[in-house]
């Protein structure tokens, strides 16, 4: 089981912020591009809800059920769970069987670095529509003094950050 502790943080520049966390001793891990689709027996994406995402990466799938977030501010922390697939669409079907609705599907693309035992990534989606961000992904100690050293170049953002994606008509 993985308790996951995030944050997610609009930017300024990405080169400086690039820039700082290579001083720090960030090292760059990968660049590729997600598909999720999101189900739920709700009709949102509210971390108050358990939320099922199937993510294709590449040639891999994988499952991951993602229960209520519990959260202090914007950090939220969540357990999740994720296995391999070998078929999305079939689970896409099975899921919709079971009764959960298919409610949202994103495209992005994601530029990952790794400092002191968290994840950076730069994510940039594509689809439902544009929205670029930082998430810090790790110890809830790191996070913190990383939103620190960055100072006004981010701006700490919650679930209001992802409206845009709820006013585009949900999928079906």
């Amino acid at each position: 089981m993985n308790k996951e502790t995030e944050i997610k943080l609009k930017y300024k520049n990405k080169n400086q912020i690039i820039h700082l966390i290579k001083k720090l001793g960030a090292k760059f891990k990968e660049k590729y591009e997600l598909h999720d689709t999101y189900f739920s027996f709700q009709k949102d994406m509210s971390n108050k809800h358990e939320i099922v995402r199937i993510r294709e990466k590449g040639n891999s799938s994988e499952l991951t059920l993602k229960e209520k977030c519990k959260s202090k501010g914007n950090i939220w922390k969540r357990v999740e769970l994720t296995c391999k697939i070998d078929n999305p669409q079939i689970m896409c079907e099975i899921l919709v069987n079971l009764g959960l609705s298919k409610i949202k599907e994103n495209i992005s693309y994601r530029e990952i670095y790794l400092l002191d035992g968290m994840e950076i990534a730069f994510i940039d989606f594509s689809k439902p529509s544009k929205l670029s961000l930082i998430e810090l992904e790790g110890p809830e100690s790191n996070i913190k003094k990383m939103i620190k050293l960055l100072g006004n170049s981010v701006k700490i953002v919650g679930e209001e950050a992802f409206s845009k994606f709820d006013k585009i008509a949900p999928v079906v």
